[in-house]
């Protein structure tokens, strides 16, 4: 997406996961070996590429549904699926009076409001997040196109789901089975920046082509 503060934001974050292996160099050199005492900086710099990641999907998620509800002239313009999914919404909610709300333009800001829900996925992966873009935006199968060289779409859903679970290991136990090493961070901070620019790409495609 062209002016995307989703990914505007994701690059800001890891930005920081950088500069925490910019210290961790500082502090320990750049010659082969073990470290001692920066560990911490690896188990940090997980913790932070995780919640990039989690931001980025929440933050691209609301941005595309803004969009779509902005450029829809009237609630019958928007896609099936989207038009669906309010209608559940409202009638979970049991609320008769929120009727009253969609009056004028009020159905763009109800659609937001009951929609927002989605966004709370409680783990960034394949699955969660593709429902959460479905649910929101009715985009199906955001996933098809997280390949590249040497990189299937189920090998980079695995990957995710990895990441994810390292994450959750270093939070909820404070540590994992096996040692996070520099060369650990960077190769997840880089699956995750590809999957941002993919998952960018497929937005794009859906919002202006519907494909």
């Amino acid at each position: 997406m062209t002016d995307s503060i989703a990914r505007d934001t994701f690059n800001e974050n890891a930005a920081d996961v950088e500069r925490l292996l910019t210290i961790h160099k500082e502090l320990a050199g750049g010659t082969p070996g073990r470290k001692v005492g920066v560990s911490v900086l690896n188990k940090a710099a997980i913790v932070m590429i995780v919640t990039a990641w989690e931001t980025y999907c929440k933050d691209a998620a609301m941005q595309s549904l803004k969009r779509m509800l902005h450029h829809a002239e009237h609630p019958d313009s928007l896609e099936k699926k989207v038009k669906v999914a309010v209608a559940e919404e409202l009638r979970e909610r049991k609320n008769l009076m929120l009727v009253w709300d969609l009056a004028g333009d009020g159905w763009r800001e109800l659609a937001t409001s009951l929609l927002q829900r989605h966004t709370e996925i409680g783990s960034p992966d394949a699955e969660r997040v593709s429902k959460m873009m479905k649910n929101m935006i009715g985009l199906d199968s955001l996933t098809k196109t997280w390949y590249w060289p040497g990189m299937s779409v189920e090998r980079a859903e695995n990957k995710l789901a990895d990441l994810i679970m390292l994450r959750g290991d270093i939070v909820h136990k404070g540590s994992a089975e096996d040692p996070v090493h520099k060369i650990n961070v960077t190769d997840y901070l880089g699956h995750v920046q590809r999957l941002v620019e993919k998952t960018e790409d497929r937005i794009t495609e859906y919002l202006e082509h519907g494909a």
